[in-house]
């Protein structure tokens, strides 16, 4: 992904279009990913309560604020930044977002089935994503005639 942003930059123009509409979706992807990971957070807080586990009185909230928390924290709400236009059109935020959002997942399957699985199904969710964004005319540089 790193690879994508770095060539909406470097890359000449013809390149530079495909580039940035490929982090365009990814970064719509991340917001569809944080989505998904509030609706886990929250099934999650309903088990708890559900089992009793939530109502402990020796619950102290440093015990649970460590460094893979806040970075789980962080990778469900930054997401929502690219909300904000001037973040969403910014190729450094969206460095610096999928860096921070991609060293929190590891590779955990060694099986060849689930990861051309797990590679068709990140591609179909492109896919998915790509078009529609592509029909409701939200893709970069889409509005630009060519003069072709």
């Amino acid at each position: 992904m790193p690879f994508f942003i770095i060539g909406s930059v470097l890359l000449p123009l013809n390149w530079r279009i495909i580039c940035t509409r490929v982090v365009a979706v990814f970064n719509l992807l991340l917001l569809w990913n944080a989505i998904y990971r509030i609706r886990l957070l929250t099934g999650m807080i309903q088990l708890f309560r559900t089992l009793g586990l939530g109502e402990n009185p020796s619950f102290q909230l440093s015990d649970w604020l460590n460094k893979p928390m806040i970075h789980f924290l962080g990778s469900i709400f930054l997401p929502f930044l690219f909300l904000v236009p001037t973040i969403r059109h910014s190729q450094w935020a969206s460095l610096l977002m999928h860096f921070f959002v991609l060293s929190y997942f590891v590779w955990t399957s060694q099986d060849a089935i689930q990861i051309f699985v797990a590679i068709g199904y990140v591609v179909s969710l492109f896919a998915a994503t790509f078009s529609s964004l592509w029909l409701l005319k939200k893709l970069p540089f889409q509005n630009i005639q060519s003069n072709g």
